[in-house]
C-alpha cells in the first residue's frame, strides 16, 4: 500500500512531528516548526533549537506566511497529503463551515452535537485556535445556541 506521505517535500515537514506543517512558525535561529510542536517544546521548558541546539535568546515565534502559502498550493494542485489537510492550512474556513453548520435551521441535530464535539477539540488544541474562535464570533453565537435551546426545552417541560 502507498504511503500518502511519500509525496510531501521534505521542506514542508516538521522536524519535530515529520507531518505536513499546518501552522508553520520560525525561531529566532532560522529553522521553522509546526506551532502546535515547538509550543509543547518551548513549554516543556526547553530553551534551545530543537534542530541546531542553540540557545534561544529570543523564545518568540514568528508566522511563516510564505511557506503556509506554498504548502496550500502544493495541495491545491492535487498532491495527496490527507483529507483535513485543507482545513489545517486554512483554519478559518474550517471554523466558518462549522459555524454554518451550528446556525444552519437545515441542520440536524446529529450534526450540530457533531460540530459542537470539533468546537472542542479545536478549541482545546491551542491557544491560537481559540483565538480564532472568538475573531470569528463563536463566543455569542454558541451562548445563543445554548440559551434558545435551553429555553425550548423549557417551554416543552412545563407544557407536560
Amino acid at each position: 500500500m502507498e504511503d500518502p506521505e511519500m509525496g510531501v517535500p521534505h521542506l514542508f515537514r516538521c522536524p519535530i512531528s515529520l507531518g505536513l506543517f499546518t501552522d508553520p512558525v520560525t525561531l529566532c535561529t532560522g529553522q521553522t516548526y509546526d506551532r502546535p510542536c515547538i509550543e509543547k517544546w518551548l513549554a516543556a521548558g526547553n530553551l534551545t533549537c530543537p534542530v541546531t541546539m542553540q540557545r534561544l535568546h529570543n523564545p518568540s515565534v514568528v508566522p511563516n506566511h510564505t511557506l503556509r502559502h506554498l504548502i496550500e498550493q502544493w495541495l491545491r494542485s492535487g498532491c495527496v497529503a490527507g483529507p483535513d489537510h485543507f482545513e489545517t492550512i486554512d483554519p478559518d474556513r474550517c471554523l466558518i463551515a462549522l459555524r454554518r453548520s451550528l446556525e444552519s435551521p437545515e441542520s440536524t441535530l446529529a450534526n450540530k452535537i457533531h460540530a459542537l464535539g470539533r468546537v472542542r477539540v479545536l478549541s482545546a488544541e491551542s491557544p491560537v485556535k481559540c483565538a480564532a474562535f472568538l475573531r470569528l464570533g463563536f463566543l455569542p453565537m454558541l451562548l445563543e445556541l445554548v440559551f434558545r435551546e435551553r429555553g425550548i426545552k423549557s417551554a416543552f417541560r412545563y407544557e407536560s
